[in-house]
């Protein structure tokens, strides 16, 4: 903040800026591409010297090194990344994948993402070869023998570890063979829809397959980063710790969904006519043993009249209904022996759930699982997130005024600056959006990348204003306030034509 407010003072902008890319699937990455769009157009984007990715974060990272691997210009990225988030299913393709060569559903998303127009086959060590402006690059997941981060890293810094301080790969000649798109498979593998992804056998190697120091290793589960750090800022303070010159700035790009409710808790009201638990079992075994004894009866009746195929065919038709009565009984078996070995009754507890009421019982499990889910999921995912925050400000060599976290949800908040009813639109549209690997259609693509567009340019306003008095900047001059007004610029076109930055870059 200038003091003499008399005397302006010469102030230069970011040189060596860090940006981090958290997760949350597609949104994530529709906003990330705002921010870049942002950095781009100031003219800062090549000022990125240092990037950390999560999940969704990670997607987009991939999608930018390859094409900084083709020797593309930042327009056709933007329209490329613009096309292929509007039009992909990662999902729904490697479903499709699976079907047909029979593996994981994770090793197949990795398949997906290997698609010339997602990462393509760009390897690690292709990175060193690249006329890229990142000196440190980290693409980030989660190991489970010990619950840490695994880094999937280039860096010029020896002391930097490809994986993490206890599990490396410490050859850079090995650890350049790992393909990106392998790299951003295993930072977006969300627990839940995907199973863990193992490293290194479940990775894509050269033509001499997996490096014999690999085959030593137990195969390591690998899932989505962000339960270990879903913003990717503890690489970065990483990248800082180890660097001989911190950071001028890092940019926290964060998708977190702040004013979604973790749990929702609905008012119970008691059916008018409750249908008790043993009843309803009972009609179900009433019909599934009138269905046997039909398909029995009517087989036993062929095979008498020496009609031998019909009678096959009622035979056959017999056992799924026996089996559907046979199974409960052996699962009930199996199971009230786990439950004795807890030390509960189990028949004193099935006693009591039989009178119980269908919906009432769905709603005991329906209500647990939930709020069990809000509790894994949300209620961990922000305890994880306020730790890596509160490390973030601790930093000795990362003054406050130096870090800014570029949140999603900041032009919703009671504090944030007022803005147009169409950019108040597109940002709440970009915050109902869900974690998901596709997006729902256009409109709520290009509201999400305006919605990065116009946050990143408050902040960085904001940003600026730590060294200003004066609402016009005319207490500073140099490059700072010639990017001061330009930002003023671009937040006035923003809040006429929320999706005016996107049909530039679209257009050119």
């Amino acid at each position: 903040m200038n003091e003499d407010v008399g005397t302006p003072i010469e102030l230069d902008v970011p040189r060596n800026i860090q940006l981090a890319l958290s997760g949350g699937g597609f949104r994530a990455a529709s906003f990330h591409l705002g921010v870049f769009s942002v950095l781009d157009t100031l003219g800062l984007r090549e000022s990125v010297r240092a990037v950390s990715s999560v999940s969704g974060g990670s997607i987009l990272l991939g999608m930018y090194l390859r094409n900084q691997s083709e020797k593309r210009d930042f327009q056709a990225f933007f329209a490329e990344a613009f096309e292929q988030l509007k039009s992909q299913n990662v999902i729904e393709r490697a479903l499709d994948k699976v079907s047909d060569q029979e593996h994981s559903l994770i090793a197949a998303a990795a398949d997906v993402y290997k698609d010339e127009a997602l990462c393509g086959r760009l390897r690690f060590s292709d990175i060193d070869a690249l006329d890229t402006h990142f000196d440190e690059i980290a693409i980030n997941a989660t190991e489970f023998y010990g619950g840490n981060s695994f880094r999937f890293i280039r860096s010029p810094s020896s002391l930097a570890a490809f994986g993490n301080g206890k599990l490396k790969v410490d050859r850079p000649d090995i650890s350049g063979q790992v393909m990106v798109a392998d790299a951003v498979a295993a930072s977006s593998c969300f627990p839940g829809a995907f199973e863990p992804l193992t490293f290194p056998h479940d990775f894509e190697w050269g033509d001499d397959g997996m490096p014999d120091p690999l085959k030593e290793w137990q195969p390591l589960a690998l899932m989505d980063g962000g339960i270990y750090d879903n913003q990717g800022v503890s690489s970065l303070l990483l990248v800082n710790r180890r660097s001989a010159e911190p950071a001028d700035l890092i940019l926290i790009s964060d998708t977190f969904q702040w004013q979604r409710p973790l749990f929702q808790q609905d008012r119970w009201a008691p059916p008018a006519n409750p249908w008790a638990l043993i009843l309803v079992l009972t009609v179900i075994g009433f019909f599934f043993a009138l269905a046997f004894s039909m398909a029995f009866i009517s087989s036993w009746i062929a095979f008498s009249a020496q009609h031998y195929i019909q009678g096959t065919v009622f035979a056959i038709a017999a056992i799924p209904w026996a089996a559907a009565l046979i199974a409960p009984i052996f699962l009930w078996r199996r199971l009230r022996n786990v439950i004795f070995e807890q030390g509960v009754d189990a028949d004193r507890v099935w006693s009591r759930l039989r009178r119980l009421g269908v919906r009432t019982l769905y709603r005991f499990v329906a209500s647990r699982a939930s709020s069990a889910v809000a509790m894994a999921a949300n209620i961990f995912m922000k305890i994880v997130r306020e730790g890596v925050y509160k490390a973030a400000f601790r930093e000795a060599q990362v003054p406050e005024y130096r870090l800014i976290t570029n949140e999603i949800f900041d032009l919703q908040t009671q504090n944030a600056p007022p803005i147009s009813p169409a950019l108040q639109r597109a940002v709440d549209s970009a915050n109902a959006m869900r974690t998901t690997l596709w997006v729902q259609d256009e409109e709520q693509l290009r509201n999400t990348i305006a919605c990065g567009q116009a946050t990143t340019c408050f902040n960085l306003l904001g940003y600026i204003e730590e060294f200003s008095d004066d609402p016009d900047f005319e207490d500073i001059t140099g490059p700072l306030r010639d990017l001061a007004l330009q930002l003023q610029q671009l937040v006035r076109q923003l809040e006429a034509d929320p999706d005016h930055l996107t049909t530039v870059y679209l257009s050119r």
